[in-house]
């Protein structure tokens, strides 16, 4: 599978190429860490802590919050460390919110299995308000709207293949569709992987631990983007009435994703 340009996508396209270590740049490590915590404590009044430091054309901070180290989250500077370039942490409160309302219907269709929302920062880079208490998925929706953006949500689905009940697991799909149907969800892409138990537990430990940020800064690292590289997905989109929809790698054209087609790429997607 090729890795996603998601939320990652400025991160990714302006770190391609090492330009300098952290520690051939001129300043500390520790004075970086001071000046991006003040950067951030200026722009939304909260204290976090620096996990990890990487330098490219800019310098990357991958980062959690003190009251709230569950939430991991990524920081763009300059090499100056004058503003903030980008970041992810409104995006990253949005997908929290987005992943506790959508695992109750995770839980009735699936066994052991769970979901994880990424949302792209391509579409929400210039999403502004400072009071992240009450930063929700309608404060989003009515940006991207407002924006005419049609940036996609990953819905990101972990389902372990000893399930059997086939006709739940399409339930969920539709379920999606309607809710992109109705307005709830603006543009998803749901995509399911399979896997074992030790599998459905790794992706949830490495994405609690690390998010899905890419291990650019350490060539030692493991992302998820590691783990689900040689796994056979199921990538779902939906039309604009919200029946589900797949690309055909074939005739490259896209498909409608019926019952019976969803039950001949589950087979595939488990061998």
């Amino acid at each position: 599978m090729k890795k996603r340009l998601g939320r990652q996508g400025l991160f990714i396209l302006t770190g391609l190429l090492m330009i300098c270590v952290l520690v051939g740049c001129g300043m500390s490590t520790s004075k970086r860490e001071r000046k991006i915590k003040g950067l951030f404590r200026d722009k939304y009044g909260e204290e976090f802590e620096v996990r990890e430091l990487y330098a490219n054309s800019g310098v990357h901070a991958w980062c959690y919050l003190e009251s709230d180290p569950s939430l991991i989250f990524e920081i763009e500077t300059p090499t100056k460390l004058d503003k903030i370039v980008a970041d992810d942490y409104l995006q990253c409160i949005v997908e929290r919110q987005l992943n506790e309302e959508l695992q109750p219907f995770v839980d009735e269709e699936f066994e052991d299995s769970f979901i994880s929302s990424d949302i792209p920062l391509g579409a929400t880079t210039n999403f502004q308000n400072p009071d992240a208490q009450n930063v929700n998925l309608d404060n989003l929706l009515d940006y991207i709207n407002s924006e005419g953006l049609s940036d996609h949500i990953f819905l990101n689905v972990f389902v372990s293949k000893a399930n059997n009940d086939l006709e739940r697991e399409y339930q969920f799909i539709s379920k999606i569709g309607e809710m992109y149907q109705t307005g709830v969800l603006p543009y998803p892409v749901l995509v399911i992987y399979f896997g074992d138990e030790s599998f459905i537990y790794e992706s949830k430990e490495l994405i609690g631990e690390y998010g899905w940020t890419i291990a650019m800064g350490s060539d030692s690292r493991y992302d998820i983007y590691d783990l689900v590289n040689d796994k056979k997905e199921i990538i779902i989109h939906y039309y604009e009435d919200g029946k589900p929809r797949i690309f055909g790698t074939e005739k490259e054209q896209w498909t409608d994703l019926d019952y019976e087609k969803y039950q001949e790429l589950r087979m595939e997607a488990v061998k």
